[in-house]
């Protein structure tokens, strides 16, 4: 009896463990032959923030994508072609950022270079020159985003998800005060929608509400750097039509008649 006990209290600490969720997913890491040289291509489902640079004395460069998750990609990717040895692909956390790490294992120093396909979706990575002018003591290189910055808003000091109301046509946030600014997201494979509500400070656990109405099966709060992020994932193919206001009381996501028996 002792047993089981333990047995179902290791699955119910198992269950309860924090997960990052992430607002990208790499595609794929494919290292592509050119003659003897090698170049690699890196896709996302959507626009990547992105780093690159090489480890000083190190024959080793590495690429850093933002809040990327590396679950579909292989953690060692033997190339064994131009300077590229091996890749690596792990998750790692750059001053707060959760993020893709991919290493390349190099046979020789050679500068890193990355370019980007218009919609951020696609990088390609190519390798040359000699890197030993690059002095040691360099400082490894701060994870900051390629794309714009917006204009600043003024951000809820604490923000928290009070509950997650189910309505007739509608999904609601409710949070402890009006929500000023949000940034919103479709993803796919599976499909989902992310909604970012910046903030300076979150006082929120992460926690799952399920909805199983709309052709939606459940919503995920989650925390991300500067943000509470929710996650709506869909029970079909295709996220439902939605829009999307802001209330007294948050957020509410409106559904057309149709899905409400979904």
């Amino acid at each position: 009896m002792k047993k089981v006990f333990a047995v179902m209290l290791l699955f119910a600490l198992l269950g309860s463990i924090d997960t990052t969720l992430f607002a990208a997913e790499l595609l794929y890491v494919k290292p592509i032959v050119a003659g003897n040289s090698v170049y690699i291509e890196i896709s996302a489902d959507i626009a990547m923030t992105y780093k690159y640079y090489n480890l000083p004395g190190q024959t080793r460069a590495v690429v850093d994508i933002a809040e990327a998750g590396p679950e579909k990609i292989e953690p060692l990717i033997v190339v064994n072609k131009g300077v590229v040895s091996n890749i690596s692909v792990d998750s790692a956390k750059i001053s707060g950022i959760v993020a893709s790490r991919i290493v390349f294992n190099l046979t020789s120093e050679a500068n890193i270079s990355v370019t980007a396909s218009p919609d951020l979706k696609l990088l390609v990575v190519t390798f040359g020159g000699l890197t030993s002018a690059v002095p040691k003591a360099e400082r490894m290189p701060k994870l900051e985003p390629v794309v714009p910055a917006e204009t600043a808003t003024e951000l809820p000091l604490v923000l928290t998800i009070k509950e997650i109301v189910t309505g007739v046509l509608s999904v609601e946030i409710h949070t402890n005060q009006p929500v000023t600014d949000y940034k919103m997201m479709k993803l796919s494979n599976p499909d989902r929608l992310v909604i970012d509500i910046p903030c300076k400070k979150a006082d929120q656990r992460r926690n799952v509400t399920t909805i199983n109405r709309f052709g939606i099966s459940k919503v995920r709060i989650g925390v991300s750097p500067g943000n509470i992020r929710i996650v709506m994932d869909s029970s079909k193919a295709g996220f439902p039509a939605h829009t999307i206001t802001k209330t007294e009381y948050g957020l509410r996501i409106n559904f057309n008649q149709d899905n409400v028996a979904q």
